[in-house]
């Protein structure tokens, strides 16, 4: 556990917030290590800690659900997962990868960490590219080509790595229905292409200049010479996140080309995932304008930014909407209707569906947390179990000494 939490603090985030989770529950449950030791210094905490620990501590760390679910998954078979260390490398990253949330690229930092094994690779890591690539040759490259030329093809699964996905296209059968999507006035659904968040912007020469001379180019300008490889694919992790929230912004363009910025609300779960890269929304009433409708009638491009505060947890999504009318679609409003506390009972007259072309989780510096009453009333419960048993203790002793004074009157 002492390399496996660790790893998964750093799923998909900067390693200065991971570092910051780290050392924030380090902190506040981690006993002080025997004998003289300095100031401040821990001892990693337990598989049984991390099992108990409760969802608002991680919270409070800036953990998403994600993470913090797999944290205490894997602290439920630590045992097992510790016999790892000892089997072979492919038997050991096998049984890593079999709790979920567990990818490919944590069980390679595991096995580099824990199992002393040099020849695993963190495929998928944001760097990986930009940093080989900048020793080896003289122009950036992108992680398959560094694959294909340094490693034998035996030593890396291509079909799981998010990065090589070119080379072997998985099937991702979905049980999900498929739902015929008219094409939009002036805008033909075309085959999703540039998807990357950073090669579909196309850069400028003034943020390219920008990034050259703050640094950042060796990160996000490795991406500009990348090819195509097609759809990204709407992974576990942000079809969870958008499952969970209960709020988001989306952004149109009027036909002027000026971005158009509004706010969508309801109960948590009221965005659903339709597919595997689908999602949609009841479009609840409204000021009764029809901006955005209108908008995507001229040009179907949306982006959604969504943002979980207490976790400062950001996600931007870029993809195509498609407005479908209650009358051409009933079953799919009442669909989308439903939200796990029953159906909502907005009379919505339409639904919205966004083909996912592209998303990138972004930066959480800068967001304020921010909690709503279900997540205080579960902070406050939590806090309230050991004075609740406290007064519960002192009511019984109470009643008791009650009892003994009418027997002796």
């Amino acid at each position: 556990m002492e390399a496996l939490v660790p790893a998964i603090l750093e799923q998909r985030v900067h390693g200065i917030d991971a570092f910051a989770a780290w050392r924030r529950l380090l902190t506040k449950f981690g006993e002080r290590p025997p004998g003289p030791a300095p100031d401040g210094m821990r001892v990693p905490l337990t598989a049984d800690q991390w099992r108990r620990m409760p969802s608002w501590e991680f919270h409070r760390a800036n953990v998403d659900p994600a993470r913090s679910k797999t944290i205490v998954q894997c602290a439920r078979v630590a045992d097992r997962l510790e016999q790892a260390s000892s089997f072979p490398r492919a038997e050991a990253t096998k049984r890593l990868r079999a709790v979920p949330g567990v990818g490919i690229w944590t069980a390679a930092e595991v096995a580099q960490r824990a199992f002393g094994d040099s020849d695993a690779l963190s495929v998928g890591d944001y760097h990986l590219a930009a940093v080989v690539a900048g020793r080896s040759w003289a122009n950036r490259s992108t992680t398959p080509r560094w694959c294909s030329t340094s490693l034998p093809s035996n030593r890396i699964d291509t079909a799981r790595c998010g990065f090589c996905r070119s080379a072997v296209k998985p099937s991702n059968p979905s049980s999900v229905r498929e739902l015929p999507l008219p094409t939009t006035a002036g805008t033909e659904h075309q085959e999703i292409k540039n998807v990357d968040p950073i090669r579909t912007h196309r850069l400028l020469p003034a943020a390219v200049e920008r990034q050259r001379s703050t640094g950042s180019f060796t990160v996000y300008g490795s991406k500009l010479d990348q090819p195509d490889e097609g759809q990204m694919e709407f992974d576990f992790r942000a079809q969870g996140f958008v499952k969970s929230v209960d709020s988001f912004f989306m952004s149109t363009v009027t036909p002027d080309g000026w971005p158009y910025v509004q706010h969508r609300g309801g109960p948590r779960g009221f965005l659903h995932v339709l597919g595997p890269n689908r999602i949609g929304f009841a479009d609840l009433p409204g000021n009764q304008q029809f901006v955005t409708l209108g908008n995507l009638e001229e040009n179907n491009r949306i982006s959604l930014f969504v943002i979980d505060y207490p976790t400062r947890t950001r996600l931007k999504i870029y993809g195509r909407a498609h407005v479908i009318e209650a009358d051409e679609d009933p079953e799919l409003l009442q669909q989308l209707l439903q939200v796990p506390g029953g159906t909502m009972t907005a009379k919505a007259q339409r639904s919205i569906v966004v083909e996912v072309e592209a998303f990138d989780w972004n930066c959480s510096r800068n967001i304020t947390p921010r909690f709503d009453k279900e997540r205080m009333d579960e902070s406050l419960a939590l806090a309230r179990q050991p004075l609740q048993a406290e007064v519960d203790r002192l009511t019984a002793e109470v009643e008791e000494l009650r009892a003994r004074l009418s027997k002796n009157e």
